[in-house]
């Protein structure tokens, strides 16, 4: 089909983003050597403060009730879990020493590394684990993925025995997810609002101060069980919703650490002196949401008509300089069992139209909104092109940019016609990103939940790898069919490093540890 607007407008686009893009490159600096992506490391030393500019401000610190991205580069700095993800993608121990499982599969006993303190002096002990899982399994937004947990106990103080209805073959990659973070019993005597605003763990960097809508500052734990660690002074947390500006920060030396770097600017800061930029493969996944609650969305041809309207191959082009991945499944490759033989339709703008049409003749009311993250470099650029390919087919769409916090929040209260966004797993087995889907997204799009819910329940109970394999596939298989959550690409994340910055680890999902982390030079 000729289409010289939409033609015109991806050019635009492309054409922005290009601008910005060598706009990025040519500022700031310092010379040198010209960091760039694959640059070798040099060792860290101590001292000094590290400045990390992320796109939004979290809005609390208890683990359990974590639904924000950011929060995943402050929480584990400050909490740690009772093991960790390895490079492998594979749970370590941590916390942790040993965990051992009885024959049946229902009944583990975890031995509690020896010796452990919060920041406050107190010890880590069992009663703490076990009141933070249960904490944990109780909670909004992972009940589902513990809900075969039936008491969680401490046998000894350095022993907690968790028994179960079902096995959980995926358990212990579940205590790595860092919203299973340690914290004090009864939150150390504090209420759990208190505690979400002034938190203590066992991590290597404590809670100095908190000023909202400015920073958070991290200063190292002094209780911290591994010796010679951290070797920073401080971290400083800033909150800045353009990225453009992050990346205008760190090329100026404003900061030495940028979350959530957009594709289209990463050739032009791979040749950019002094930034090194950090490469986490097909772990994003771009969305766009239909309420079914609404009177439209409830129509399942005015689904499938959006799902035919809209220009995914444009969407990548424009928004992921062509990197991003197809794909209609809601895991994304880099989780197991993700099934790469399920891809979205082909454009069909005419089909849509005829739908749409259809729906239209019988009531149906084609005007909405689309609701996106204001600090999403693709999301601006996505939602673009899908108001423009939504009207061509017919629709009536507005867009409405907001930032984190409140985007979550009105999506978790049903307060939306349609959201274009994104999320990403935070470990390897799907059962993990399941939960959080049903949990969040399917409950509140009026998706069919309760037959999801019963087949995913299956999934993360079986332990023969090939038929949990299939129930997977069978769930996403579910997801794809209703058309609610319409999966637009996969795209890595980019992270932008100051080439000074050394020693910290990015685990396969994005997220950080800052405990061995320093500036060389």
């Amino acid at each position: 089909m000729n289409r010289p607007v939409g033609v015109q407008l991806r050019r635009a686009i492309v054409a922005a983003a290009l601008v910005i893009a060598l706009a990025v490159a040519g500022c700031g600096g310092n010379g040198g050597s010209g960091g760039s992506e694959g640059a070798t490391e040099a060792p860290a030393k101590a001292g000094g403060t590290l400045r990390v500019a992320l796109e939004s401000e979290p809005s609390t610190l208890n683990p359990f009730q974590v639904i924000e991205q950011v929060t995943a580069y402050v929480i584990p700095q400050v909490m740690e879990t009772l093991y960790t993800i390895g490079p492998d993608g594979k749970p370590q121990p941590n916390l942790a020493t040993k965990a051992t499982t009885s024959k049946d599969g229902l009944t583990w006993t975890l031995q509690l590394r020896e010796g452990v303190k919060f920041s406050d002096g107190s010890p880590m002990t069992a009663a703490d684990v076990a009141f933070s899982l249960n904490e944990l399994r109780t909670g909004p937004y992972f009940a589902g993925l513990f809900e075969p947990i039936e008491k969680v106990s401490a046998a000894s103080p350095t022993t907690v025995t968790i028994k179960t209805s079902k096995p959980m073959p995926a358990l212990l990659g579940d205590l790595g997810l860092f919203v299973a973070g340690v914290v004090p019993d009864n939150y150390g005597g504090v209420s759990e609002k208190e505690f979400a605003q002034e938190p203590v763990g066992t991590g290597a960097f404590a809670l100095s101060s908190w000023k909202h809508g400015q920073a958070i500052t991290l200063v190292p734990n002094k209780q911290y069980w591994r010796k010679g660690q951290p070797l920073l002074d401080q971290i400083v947390y800033t909150f800045t919703t353009d990225e453009n500006a992050r990346l205008a920060q760190l090329r100026g030396g404003e900061t030495d650490f940028s979350r959530a770097t957009p594709l289209t600017v990463k050739s032009g800061l791979s040749n950019a002196p002094d930034v090194r930029v950090e490469e986490n493969p097909s772990v994003f996944v771009d969305y766009l949401l239909l309420n079914q609650n609404d009177p439209a969305f409830k129509d399942p041809r005015v689904r499938e008509a959006v799902n035919l309207a809209i220009d995914r191959e444009g969407m990548i082009t424009a928004g992921t300089d062509g990197k991003g991945t197809l794909g209609a499944s809601f895991l994304p490759p880099s989780v197991t069992y993700a099934d790469d033989s399920l891809q979205p339709p082909a454009q069909d703008v005419a089909g849509a139209k005829k739908l749409l049409g259809e729906a239209v003749k019988d009531g149906v009311d084609p005007s909405f909104t689309i609701k996106f993250y204001s600090f999403d470099s693709f999301s601006k650029i996505a939602t673009q092109i899908a108001q423009q390919d939504l009207e061509e087919a017919g629709f009536d769409v507005k867009l409405q940019a907001l930032d984190e916090a409140a985007l979550n929040s009105q999506i978790e209260a049903g307060e939306y016609e349609a959201v274009l966004g994104l999320y990403l797993p935070w470990i390897a087995d799907p059962s993990e990103l399941t939960s959080f889907y049903l949990a969040f997204y399917g409950t509140n799009s009026g998706a069919d939940v309760e037959a999801q819910t019963a087949l995913a329940a299956k999934a993360n109970t079986e332990l023969d790898p090939a038929k949990r394999e299939q129930l997977f596939i069978q769930l996403q298989q579910m997801v794809a069919d209703e058309e609610s959550m319409l999966i637009l690409n996969y795209q890595p994340i980019v992270t932008a490093v100051s080439d000074e910055l050394s020693g910290f680890y990015l685990n396969p999902f994005g997220f950080v540890a800052f405990n061995e982390a320093g500036f060389a030079g």
